[in-house]
């Protein structure tokens, strides 16, 4: 993935993390956490710690809170916690209902756009958390999020191994699961903004 702006301004690596394949959880974390170049966990911790700080300016926290929002949404599409080599899937070309595209974009855009709702209608379809749900899903740390977004990839990796061509059937086997990591996402990017924001 390449930025169009220079380096000095470029955010572009904010939002992933690459990590090699096949790691337990436990190796994973450690990994994640000892990371120095920029990535999805570095700055999402630091655009938070940005968010609690009472000498930063409004217009440094108005910066801060988007890439927050922004960032929470990346890491729980699989696809942007994954690995270096196909960019995040982006390198790799699948066929979906009989058209090329990548696996980054499906799993970006394509799967939600198949179902033809708008965000509000998404929203309100989705909006529907159990409290035990909740209180989980903000129990966990930012390398629970990613882990699971990981593990996720690593599935469909192996999936794409064995066929890039994907038929009506890919769509409500992995639909489920595009839709339980935007509540996630939703939930936990909540918890996050009650905490410093109150």
């Amino acid at each position: 993935m390449k930025c169009a702006t220079p380096r000095v301004h470029c955010h572009c690596p904010w939002h992933f993390i690459n990590t090699a394949l096949g790691l337990p959880f436990a190796q994973y974390t450690g990994v994640v956490t000892a990371m120095q170049e920029p990535n999805a966990y570095l700055a999402l911790n630091q655009n938070i710690a940005v968010l609690k700080d009472a000498k930063a300016t409004k217009e440094q926290k108005v910066v801060a809170l988007k890439f927050v929002v922004h960032i929470v949404g990346d890491v729980h599409q699989p696809m942007h916690v994954s690995r270096a080599e196909d960019k995040g899937g982006n390198a790799i070309t699948v066929k979906y209902q009989g058209k090329d595209t990548n696996l980054h974009s499906l799993w970006d855009s394509g799967l939600l756009d198949y179902e033809g709702m708008t965000y509000s209608e998404l929203a309100t379809l989705l909006d529907k958390p159990t409290p035990t749900q909740v209180q989980q899903w903000q129990k966990d740390g930012i390398t629970q999020w990613l882990w699971e977004s990981y593990t996720i990839s690593q599935q469909l990796y192996a999936e794409t191994e064995k066929s890039a061509t994907f038929d009506y059937k890919y769509v409500p086997a992995h639909l489920p699961t595009v839709e339980d990591r935007l509540l996630q996402a939703g939930i936990r990017l909540a918890g996050v903004l009650n905490s410093v924001l109150g």
